[in-house]
């Protein structure tokens, strides 16, 4: 039996029938339904209404909509009783709108084979083809690059987008543009540069915060001559 996904529902369980004979329709149970919802942990409904005894040991069951908000296996039990035997049911949970296409009113329902045939044909029938001339004004506009659109975005990235500082370490010996530009503009623009050639012989470039090294050269002086190491990281 399929059920709606999310939507309360009332459905009829048994036969309860005597532990005894397991043939006489027991009608004064009071059955404690638990569902498992996937093969999960057996739990009590949600719906707290108590089965009520409909005919000949069937019973109707309210499950809400959290009873049914699972799509998947739904496996509804009731224990055995000091009269009536187990009783167990298996319902299939989909989501509303599979359920709606099979079982609403007017629903559409699956296709016959003819259907599909049909509407295959009128797909095919109704099918206009571009032509060469469309195909190639397509491509054309395509390649259609507006050079103002270019020109604007080349301004935003010059005049507007800003990267971040470059992190502690030596730089990189193949580097991207952006980060030449980047080290550039940190060791001779903007941060602060100390060249010690009185203890550490060092040139040392320093972050935003004016504490951190991102890199250092080592500097050497020999014969007059000043000789600036490749950088190397300021950790």
């Amino acid at each position: 039996m399929f059920l709606k996904q999310s939507t309360a529902v009332d459905v009829l369980i048994g036969p309860f029938v005597d532990l005894t004979d397991a043939a006489t329709a027991e009608t004064g149970e009071s059955p404690t339904v638990k569902l498992s919802k996937n093969g999960q942990t057996l739990a009590a409904k949600n719906d707290v209404t108590v089965p009520v005894h409909d005919a000949d040991g069937y019973y109707n069951c309210e499950l809400d909509a959290t009873d049914t908000n699972t799509v998947g296996q739904l496996t509804l039990t009731v224990a055995a009783s000091a009269n009536a035997l187990p009783v167990r049911h298996q319902f299939q949970v989909v989501e509303e709108s599979v359920y709606d296409n099979f079982y609403a009113a007017a629903a559409v329902g699956p296709l016959t084979a003819a259907q599909v045939n049909t509407e295959a044909d009128t797909a095919l029938t109704d099918y206009d083809p571009p032509t060469r001339a469309e195909l190639t004004s397509d491509i054309a506009g395509l390649n259609d690059i507006d050079a103002a659109a270019v020109n604007a975005e080349v301004v935003d990235v010059l005049k507007t987008d800003t990267v971040t500082e470059q992190s502690q370490g030596a730089p990189p010996a193949a580097p991207t543009m952006q980060q030449i530009l980047s080290y550039m503009y940190t060791e001779y623009v903007r941060n602060k540069v100390v060249v010690d050639t009185n203890t550490a012989n060092q040139k040392q470039v320093f972050a935003d915060d004016g504490s951190t090294i991102l890199y250092e050269k080592d500097l050497t002086n020999a014969s007059n001559i000043t000789t600036i190491a490749e950088a190397t990281t300021g950790a």
